[in-house]
């Protein structure tokens, strides 16, 4: 009896010791990279901070998390190659509608008018969240 004990508390401790491990490896991979939700967050702030705030709350939000390399053939958007970075790179692909006006310089004459943008796409570095590239229209 004393062996069948013994059998089952190491087969416990191994059972045990090995689902830490998973769960250890899912935590961390996962855990590499922002969330989509402080993606969206971020993108509204660069999106902001480029040129002022949504005259409109943003929505139509499309989100992807795909490697540099993907990125023009996921998107249409030749950021990452502008932005020189690694097509191993992972990153967050933002783009939402919204409405933000962006003041130029007060022209000499005529009234000042800001121009208007229906849409701003960020991408940012998934691991850290720093923009890249920010495109606006």
């Amino acid at each position: 009896m004393k062996n069948v004990s013994k059998i089952l508390w190491f087969s416990l401790v191994i059972l045990g010791s090995m689902l830490a491990y998973v769960y250890a490896q899912a935590s961390e991979s996962t855990e590499k990279y922002i969330s989509e939700q402080e993606a969206i967050e971020k993108a509204k702030l660069y999106c902001e901070q480029t040129h002022s705030p949504s005259q409109k709350e943003p929505d139509n939000f499309n989100t992807k998390l795909i490697q540099c390399g993907q990125v023009l053939e996921a998107t249409g958007w030749t950021a990452c190659s502008e932005a020189e970075k690694s097509p191993d790179m992972m990153v967050w692909y933002v783009s939402m509608q919204g409405l933000w006006l962006h003041w130029g310089p007060v022209p000499a004459d005529g009234p000042h008018t800001p121009i208007s943008f229906t849409s701003c796409t960020v991408l940012m570095e998934a691991g850290s969240g720093q923009m890249l590239v920010l495109g606006s229209n």
